[in-house]
C-alpha cells in the first residue's frame, strides 16, 4: 500500500529546465508610453486559427512567448476599463532562423497624435466660423 502511493506521488511530479530560447518581447502602451499592465492577450501562430498562447501581460505591459516557426505571428491584446474596452493587434514576422524582421509600427501608432490634433484644429475652425455665422 505505501509503495503505491509512493510511486503515484513520483508519477505526478513536476521537473524544471531554464532554457535559453529567442523570445518575442511586445510591450502594450497606452497613447503616453505608459505600459498597459496586466492586459489581456492571445498569440496566434501564422495562419493558426487557435491561440498558441493566452495570458495577461506583466506589470510593464510586456508581453513575451517563444515563436516555433517563421511566418506573420499575431498577437491581440485588449484591456478593460470603466468607459469601453481597448484592444490592439500587432503583427511580428519572424523569419528562417526564428529573428525578428525590422518591426514597424502602423500608420496610427505613428501619426495618430498628429492627425488627432490636426482634427481637433480642423473641428475648431469649423465650430469657429458656424458660430460667426449665425451671429451675421
Amino acid at each position: 500500500m505505501l509503495a503505491l502511493s509512493l510511486g503515484s506521488l513520483l508519477a505526478h511530479g513536476f521537473h524544471t529546465q531554464v532554457l535559453e530560447e529567442k523570445a518575442v518581447i511586445v510591450r502594450v502602451e497606452e497613447t503616453n508610453g505608459v505600459g498597459v499592465g496586466y492586459a489581456f492577450y492571445e498569440v496566434y501562430a501564422p495562419e493558426g486559427t487557435f491561440a498558441y498562447q493566452k495570458g495577461q501581460a506583466d506589470g510593464e505591459g510586456l508581453i513575451s512567448f517563444v515563436p516555433n516557426k517563421k511566418g506573420q505571428w499575431r498577437i491581440e491584446a485588449r484591456e478593460d476599463s470603466d468607459h469601453g474596452v481597448h484592444a490592439v493587434q500587432v503583427l511580428v514576422e519572424v523569419d528562417e532562423v526564428l529573428s525578428l524582421t525590422p518591426f514597424k509600427r502602423s500608420f496610427f501608432e505613428r501619426y495618430g497624435g498628429i492627425l488627432t490634433g490636426l482634427a481637433l484644429l480642423w473641428a475648431g475652425t469649423m465650430t469657429l466660423l458656424y458660430v460667426r455665422k449665425q451671429k451675421a
